[in-house]
């Protein structure tokens, strides 16, 4: 019996950090769930909780991931031998321009039915009120100048040329290449690390054959370009921490490295905030580099200073206040519409100087843009001129109604991104208020006097894809959703970085750690949507490789 209870005391002293590690994780999965079942209670739902399921999900969590940190390294070997394809490896997957063309290709022709289907593109909703910043004159920066600056490109040459659709052909096939050699890039890239051979072919086929990648780039939306390079500079900062010498004796690599950083800064107003929580992290794990890499990731910021000054000379305006304080408004509003019986006439008066009177009608639980926008930008203006006149009839609106309704303000700041993390996010609210994964509705009418045509090429591919995009088919079949849904791609992230705590690779989480940058400001944005957050799924392949891909020749050891 003694020696029964030694052996097990052994065996646990020897798992004991597996255990901890699978236990943190099991725990931390469990909580949101519950979070996301009681804010689901207080909405439309419907969700019966039973204690009994938690402790089974934390059963099975606890029991898989065990089993996945404790048999990592013979993980690791299994996925090295293996060999699928093999004439891909030698065809595809070597690190030259023969990789990078081969894949180029491959990937064009996997995409092609789809840039056929969407001919010659897609102007979604944003697109209008960008054309609006030149043709209106109404320099107000509601998105990026140097985007909006791109689609007013393409709308010139449609209406230079008298086109349906040159312009926007244009634009599209430019946004189009430049996505499929940022793809092409990638898997070229991993070879150079050289990655085991099936995640290299897992990143070429996901690239390749994930629908959303064949779609996404035909968008003429800011979040494409900013996703690209965001896996760009995941790529080349691996590149400067696993090959310092080789990296910074490559001008050609600096450079890259510092335009790439200067587009994530100018592509989207979050890019900055971004960049700015990542820089101390990374400039202290390359402290020993500090005199040779300085300027790499000092250049990017003086370079947006100036071009903020630049904007701010020749009349470009910041934002509008309410575009900023999408949370704030929505918890405001939760308050007033949820507490209107108990509200003194005081604060139901103060908050109408605040927010346009009546505007709480729209309050919509899983998004505040209804809050935001009413007409051309007619109640950010409102809110905007409010809040610059009077700072404090708002701030101390909002904290007192923050000490005497706080359930309410959590409530409004979960429900507007439980779609980011809630792992049982039901979608069946959306039959009354439609949010497609993708927007693929074209904008088909006259853009300011401009003529634009929607052709119909493939019928058939273009209903496969609406299918997948705007009628969200995917949410009916859990093998589908688990590819698609937003929250099962955040809880794969927080387990792969895990797993590299685990395996103590920090210098592949500093790499990786511009994306949960991106992901806390978009936790505070207006809600919910793909494009904020698809470089959460583009980096799928890469964060595989650095949890299972066993890096030749690498501190990732």
């Amino acid at each position: 019996m003694l020696e029964k209870t030694e052996n097990f005391k052994n065996i646990l002293s020897s798992n004991l950090r597996t255990i901890l590690f699978s236990l943190v994780f099991s725990l931390l999965f469990l909580s949101f769930v519950i979070i996301g079942d009681k804010i689901s209670l207080r909405e439309v739902f419907y969700l019966k909780i039973q204690p009994l399921s938690y402790f089974i999900l934390f059963i099975i969590m606890e029991t898989g991931c065990f089993l996945i940190f404790k048999y990592l390294d013979k993980i690791e070997e299994l996925i090295a031998k293996i060999r699928i394809l093999p004439f891909f490896e030698d065809l595809f997957l070597e690190n030259n321009k023969k990789c990078f063309w081969a894949c180029f290709i491959f990937l064009t022709i996997c995409h092609l039915p789809a840039f056929i289907a969407y001919f010659p593109g897609l102007y979604t909703y944003d697109t209008w009120w960008q054309l609006h910043f030149f043709v209106n004159h109404d320099y107000v920066e509601m998105h990026p100048v140097f985007h909006n600056l791109l689609v007013y490109w393409a709308f010139l040459i449609q209406k230079i040329s008298n086109s349906t659709w040159l312009g926007v052909f244009l634009y599209t096939l430019l946004q189009w290449i430049t996505m499929t050699g940022i793809f092409s890039y990638c898997v070229n890239m991993l070879s150079k690390f050289k990655v085991a051979y099936v995640i290299r072919l897992i990143a070429l086929l996901f690239f390749a054959l994930y629908p959303t990648n064949q779609v996404f780039p035909l968008i003429a939306t800011k979040d494409t370009l900013f996703t690209g390079f965001v896996l760009l500079m995941v790529i080349e900062i691996t590149d400067l921490i696993k090959n310092k010498e080789e990296f910074l004796s490559n001008r050609f690599k600096k450079i890259f490295l510092v335009l790439i950083i200067i587009f994530i800064l100018i592509l989207r107003m979050n890019g900055i905030i971004a960049y700015i929580i990542l820089l101390p992290f990374l400039l202290y794990f390359l402290k020993n580099e500090i005199k040779r890499i300085w300027h790499l990731f000092l250049i990017p910021l003086i370079f947006f200073l100036g071009f903020t000054w630049f904007k701010g000379v020749v009349g470009i305006y910041p934002p509008t206040l309410a575009a900023s304080l999408g949370i704030p408004l929505q918890q405001m509003a939760r308050v007033r519409v949820k507490n209107d019986a108990v509200l003194s006439l005081e604060d139901k008066m103060t908050y109408e100087r605040i927010i346009t009177p009546g505007k709480e009608k729209v309050y919509y639980p899983f998004s505040a843009d209804s809050l935001k926008f009413d007409g051309p930008f007619l109640n950010s203006n409102f809110i905007d001129f409010s809040l610059k006149s009077n700072p404090s009839r708002f701030i101390n609106l909002y904290t007192k109604w923050m000490t005497e309704y706080p359930k309410d303000y959590i409530d409004a700041f979960l429900l507007n991104n439980y779609k980011y993390w809630y792992i049982k996010a039901p979608y069946r609210e959306y039959k009354k208020y439609p949010h497609y994964y993708l927007q693929t509705k074209n904008l088909w009418h006259n853009f300011y006097g401009v003529r634009l045509k929607e052709e119909n090429f493939l019928p058939k591919v273009k209903e496969f894809y609406n299918n997948i995009f705007l009628k969200n088919a995917f949410y009916s079949n859990p093998i589908t959703l688990a590819l698609f849904s937003f929250s099962y791609n955040t809880w794969f992230l927080i387990l792969c970085f895990w797993i590299l705590f685990y395996k103590k690779r920090y210098d592949c989480i500093i790499a990786l750690a511009i994306l949960p940058a991106i992901y806390i400001t978009v936790l505070f944005g207006s809600t919910a949507l793909i494009r904020y957050i698809y470089q959460n799924f583009l980096i799928i392949p890469v964060i595989l490789a650095f949890c299972f891909g066993k890096f030749a020749n690498s501190t990732c050891k």
